[in-house]
């Protein structure tokens, strides 16, 4: 046998044939067997025993085409097999086979590649895996040291409502950041700027846009993770149009959240995402809710609340989304935001043409004046009339009544001194529509009328407020209501008085318009006088209004689940025991799930 690859080579067929010749190798390695041939088995007494002459388990040629671990691989080159000093190494070297295995590139290359092997295994240098990845991590780092201070720029932007770009590049917010955070002594921003590729600089419009779904994704986790910790949520949506036209549907979650930091609970408000609408109908909306929340793992079975906008296709109580929402959770109780609610019931006066007029033409004027700084001079200071906040409006309408004459003197004088044609036409309409009988007593109607809910306005204000509570002096206010208009003879006498006084004043005649046959526009009322007349037209329908509106708006469908605001220790303390039992079991019957849950 003069070849020594062949005498390896042959160990190997002995082995590839032999299943035996696995007893004692498991700690080595994995040998291949085949005990198929017949043929083959018949030689394996012979072949094992030519395999006792000098053979080692630790010889390479048993490892041929197969898989060795680095364990084993370590093992074999570090105390491989050597043949016995009886072999002849003479004739291998004058083998001419032997020289050109010696000297070529596979046995040069896997020489090198076993020595880098045992370098990497004794720590003395780094493995090719560890170099291809600690260059690639490094390279990583690079890209994410060049990275902070761009995303550090978009999340500043967003923080402070900026818009990144507008028209162009040159001159946008997001690019005067980053050349403000250069001169301010950001090297690594402004070398990567300067010498990196123009086509890997991180500041495209797509990377932006990228990056900023980076970080909602990353925010709404947080959010979906402490809601997830949180015992129960509400949701709160509202629809809105983006500029493509497309209906949208923004989802807001509620919920209660352990702060660490400063080791209290706190409510949180937190948005969560947009989700198209293809459908604006109550099923389709209902069904898009449910499908977003459940995209996000939550639990929908701790779905305690939903708050939406007043439409009949968010709040109606047969087929509107809460309804449908509830059905499906049953805790799920739709809540119309209080303040709105209050608002809504002023806004429902506009079916009164009388109280829908003079609020329209009080904004006006007040618009006027505040208008202009000269004329706003004239006139005390008067808040403006806002339309959406019933605390301001009531602030305005209060103001306005109680100067009222220095208000239409000072559009007369406007009418007729002015030198400017405009404002003498304006001055001069206002002036004309705020000395109508039905103006002068409309405005002592709402202004006194409307400052009775001045105490519900700062009930709503309060930082503990407690609905419970708002609800049961809405109740006590429609009772006060309703006997005003039990009484209305008595309890108008003493507006149409007051408002004759300023009539007076003015120059002007209290007497109700002119009765037509056809008239549609206005009150038409047969009276026996004019106090009659103005309390048939005016005051009456006024209070009916403001009863049926508090009425329907401020149900009493939600006092069970108001009981829980009584379970405070300010509100527990005034409690009798008969009471706390009272509303314990009616926040049982609503929450037991919930709270035995819980315990």
């Amino acid at each position: 046998m003069s070849d020594i690859r062949h005498f390896l080579q042959k160990k190997r067929k002995i082995e590839s044939i032999s299943s035996s010749i696995n007893e004692g190798n498991n700690d080595i390695g994995n040998l291949s067997t085949n005990s198929s041939n017949s043929s083959q088995q018949k030689e394996v007494p012979r072949l094992l025993h030519q395999l006792t002459v000098g053979a080692n388990k630790l010889d390479i040629g048993l490892y041929l085409n197969s898989y060795v671990d680095d364990e084993l691989r370590l093992k074999l080159l570090k105390d491989s097999w050597v043949p016995p000093k009886t072999y002849d190494f003479k004739k291998d070297l004058t083998n001419d086979s032997t020289r050109a295995h010696e000297n070529s590139i596979w046995h040069k290359d896997a020489i090198n590649t076993s020595q880098h092997f045992l370098n990497s295994k004794e720590r003395k240098q780094l493995s090719v895996h560890e170099q291809i990845d600690s260059a690639f991590n490094r390279e990583i780092e690079e890209n994410r040291v060049k990275l902070c201070s761009i995303i550090s720029s978009i999340v500043f932007c967003a923080k402070h409502d900026l818009p990144l770009r507008g028209k162009n590049d040159e001159g946008s917010v997001f690019t005067d950041l980053l050349q403000f955070r250069v001169e301010s002594g950001d090297e690594v921003l402004n070398k990567h700027l300067k010498s990196g590729a123009k086509n890997a600089l991180y500041i495209s419009h797509e990377v932006q846009n990228e990056l900023i779904k980076t970080c909602a994704n990353v925010l709404r986790q947080n959010i979906i993770e402490e809601v997830k910790l949180s015992s129960v949520f509400s949701v709160l949506a509202d629809e809105t149009g983006d500029i493509s036209g497309t209906e949208q549907l923004s989802i807001d979650v509620r919920y209660l959240f352990y702060d660490v930091k400063f080791h209290k609970h706190k409510i949180c408000e937190e948005f969560l995402g947009y989700s198209p609408l293809t459908k604006l109908d109550s099923k389709s909306i209902a069904k898009t809710i449910i499908e977003f929340l459940e995209s996000c793992n939550l639990d929908l079975n701790r779905l305690v609340g939903q708050g939406y906008d007043g439409c009949a296709t968010m709040a109606g109580h047969i087929s509107g989304v809460q309804k449908l929402i509830n059905e499906a959770y049953p805790m799920a109780l739709f809540f119309h935001c209080a303040s709105h609610v209050l608002n809504l019931v002023f806004n429902d006066l506009n079916n009164v043409s009388e109280v829908r007029n003079t609020t329209g033409i009080i904004k006006e004027i007040i618009n006027f004046f505040r208008e202009s700084t000269l004329s706003r001079k004239i006139i005390p200071n008067i808040p403006l009339l806002c339309g959406t906040r019933w605390s301001a409006k009531y602030k305005s309408i209060r103001i306005f009544a109680g100067n009222f004459i220095v208000i239409v003197k000072a559009l007369e004088e406007l009418s007729k001194s002015t030198a400017n044609a405009k404002t003498k036409i304006k001055s001069y309409q206002f002036f004309t529509a705020a000395t109508t009988p039905v103006f002068i007593v409309t405005l002592q109607v709402i202004a006194v009328y409307s400052a009775k809910f001045e105490s519900v306005c700062n009930l709503l204000q309060q930082v503990n407020m407690n609905l419970k509570t708002v609800n049961n002096h809405i109740t006590k206010l429609v009772d006060i209501l309703q006997l005003y208009r039990n009484d209305s003879s008595i309890e108008f006498t003493v507006l149409f008085a007051k408002s004759k006084e300023i009539a007076e004043e003015l120059d002007v005649e209290i007497r109700p318009p002119r009765v037509a046959a056809r008239q549609s526009q206005r009150s038409n009322y047969s009276s026996t006088n004019h106090e009659e007349f103005f309390r048939i037209s005016i005051f009456v329908p006024y209070l009916e209004s403001v009863i049926s509106s508090l009425k329907d708006r401020f149900s009493k469908i939600h006092n069970q689940s108001f009981s829980l605001m009584d379970l405070h220790p300010y509100a527990m303390k005034n409690m009798s025991k008969e009471q706390f039992i009272c509303t314990s079991n009616d926040i049982v019957k609503l929450y037991g799930n919930i709270l035995s849950s819980n315990l």
